[in-house]
């Protein structure tokens, strides 16, 4: 956000050919990294203020020991970061 002195509250993804990695943090960054094959289905929901600012959440997917459930808010253009996301992992 332009004016916030670098205290956005964004997460990032970068993904890699075997993981997602997801960077959260305002002032420390924390790192989250889940295998690309354990990631079975990611999907994004939307309030319709969200939707008027571009942001949602991403929901995802992991296979684990149980099925785990990851949500990340505040992610922009959630419906192209999930296509992304859906697309590294098939």
């Amino acid at each position: 956000m332009p004016g916030s002195g670098g205290l956005e509250h964004r997460p990032d993804f970068v993904r890699t050919s075997r993981r997602l990695i997801l960077m959260t943090g305002i002032r420390a960054a924390r790192l989250s990294a889940v295998s690309l094959r354990r990631v079975l289905q990611v999907h994004h929901t939307q309030t319709p203020l969200g939707r008027s600012l571009s942001y949602g959440t991403l929901v995802i997917a992991v296979s684990d020991r149980d099925l785990t459930w990851s949500r990340i808010r505040f992610v922009p253009d959630p419906a192209r970061t999930a296509q992304r996301i859906s697309a590294a992992v098939r």
